[in-house]
């Protein structure tokens, strides 16, 4: 069966632009605005690109500047152009569920007194701000470097969902100073 990758479709969609070694790649994974805002890592890069160029929806041309190494420059074939539509749609027509992380920390809240939940909650607050600061950073660098639509659509959704989660964790801390609700006993099984 087909490998239906996000990390395949944004590497399809980088080499969909123009021809790039992996190292380019990996570089934009790590500097680029919305690279910074992917679940991918430079290993999965090069991993998922040898797959791709394994599987035909890859050329590779070896190159040579002056006295640097020889390095493999990645296009897209004709499969991975029909590949990539098929991530396209796929990743347009089949919304997975997200799973925060953090709600295992929310299923175990009344396992600790009170007062320490309460800390936890203001910590899990903390940590959707910092995150909410750090993206309105990003999409300020994104109109200074008058990022393409797509990339300050990615951005805006980030900040919404930040915003989102803030409004939210204020609700559940209110909720948790005026009611019973966190009824932990604080003692650790």
């Amino acid at each position: 069966m087909e490998k239906l990758s996000a990390v395949n479709l944004w590497i399809m969609g980088l080499l969909i632009s123009r021809p790039l070694s992996a190292y380019d790649i990996a570089k934009i994974l790590e500097t680029d605005i919305i690279g910074r805002l992917l679940k991918a890592s430079v290993p999965a890069v090069y991993k998922n690109i040898k797959e791709l160029h394994k599987a035909g929806y890859l050329d590779v041309e070896r190159t040579r500047a002056s006295e640097m190494p020889e390095k493999k420059v990645y296009s897209v074939t004709d499969a991975g152009k029909t590949y990539f539509l098929r991530l396209m749609d796929y990743f347009s027509g089949n919304l997975s569920p997200h799973y925060f992380e953090f709600n295992t920390f929310l299923a175990n809240i009344d396992k600790v007194d009170k007062k320490t939940a309460m800390t936890m909650l203001e910590n899990l607050r903390d940590q959707f701000c910092t995150m909410k600061t750090w993206i309105v950073a990003h999409e300020q660098e994104a109109l200074e470097r008058n990022v393409d639509f797509a990339g300050r659509a990615i951005i805006k959704q980030y900040r919404m969902i930040m915003q989102t989660l803030i409004a939210w964790i204020e609700e559940v801390i209110e909720e948790g100073r005026h009611r019973d609700v966190l009824s932990g006993d604080g003692h650790l099984p």
